[in-house]
């Protein structure tokens, strides 16, 4: 509707009616509307909108830097999967294995809980036992190993919650750019995270330390970003302005509904339908 193809927008609607087991009016939107979507379909949008307007500015630059540290830790523990104690192919096994019950449980995290404290326990739990590290005796190398891969569970965890979450608080307008933008912010930690393990070279837990204090600072910049869950996404910039942090504004349970009101003899529909991941 935004990118006016109306007629496009309309038969989607009465798919969801005919699915639902629901019938929808005969006219779907009135002229006040048609010519709203009409003047919106004619504005553009450009980079700059990220950063344009202080509020969508802040969840720009939280993003950046959460998106750029979450890849610096990621690929920073799978690269280091070699220099841990005991067997090579073993530990590369478990590496890539503790990611199938990472992902299952971010799947529940996205079903059951709010998004940031899901992303924010993720990314606490990776922050917290990787900085233990440096805690455990040297002669008890097998806990390390643990205590790594249970991090590399927990940041795998935020991996899979980020991309659900980033998605859902950019307006449709500029959705694929603000999501776009993060993972390019990303391949920043992509890049750094080889020599993040160098800092051994000053002290044997350098690395860990650093890792987990990032992890930590992103799970506390998380709670500062607008929560999602069960809100309507935003359509425009505007939209994108009422959505507060530190709040989580509850919806219809039905997350497919028309709200149907007769106004002189013509038919206003509102439409909200929530994708469940």
């Amino acid at each position: 509707m935004l990118n006016g193809r109306v007629q496009e927008a309309e038969a989607i609607l009465r798919y969801i009616a005919k699915k639902n087991g629901m019938t929808p009016p005969a006219v779907l939107f009135n002229d006040l509307e048609l010519e709203d979507m009409k003047a919106k379909s004619k504005q553009s949008h450009s980079i700059i909108h990220l950063v344009k307007i202080r509020k969508v500015r802040a969840i720009t630059i939280i993003n950046f830097l959460m998106w750029m540290i979450l890849s610096g830790v990621y690929f920073g523990l799978s690269l280091n999967t070699s220099n841990l104690h005991g067997d090579d192919y073993l530990n590369c096994f478990l590496s890539a294995a503790i990611e199938v019950p990472a992902y299952g449980a971010a799947w529940l995290f996205l079903r059951r809980f709010p998004r940031r404290f899901s992303l924010s326990g993720s990314f606490s739990l990776a922050g917290i036992v990787l900085f233990s590290i440096q805690l455990i005796p040297s002669n008890l190398s097998v806990i390390s190993t643990v205590l790594v891969m249970i991090g590399k569970f927990g940041i795998a965890s935020a991996f899979a919650i980020v991309y659900v979450y980033c998605a859902e608080l950019y307006a449709t307008t500029i959705r694929n750019m603000g999501v776009g933008m993060s993972t390019t912010a990303s391949r920043v930690g992509s890049i750094i995270s080889p020599y993040i393990f160098y800092l051994d070279t000053y002290h044997e837990f350098l690395p860990f330390i650093l890792m987990g204090s990032l992890a930590m600072s992103s799970a506390i910049g998380v709670l500062f970003l607008p929560e999602t869950v069960n809100v309507p996404l935003p359509d425009t910039i505007d939209q994108m302005q009422t959505m507060n942090g530190f709040k989580c504004r509850s919806n219809d349970r039905n997350h497919n509904q028309f709200n149907i009101n007769e106004t002189s003899g013509e038919a206003n529909v509102v439409v909200s339908i929530k994708e469940e991941i």
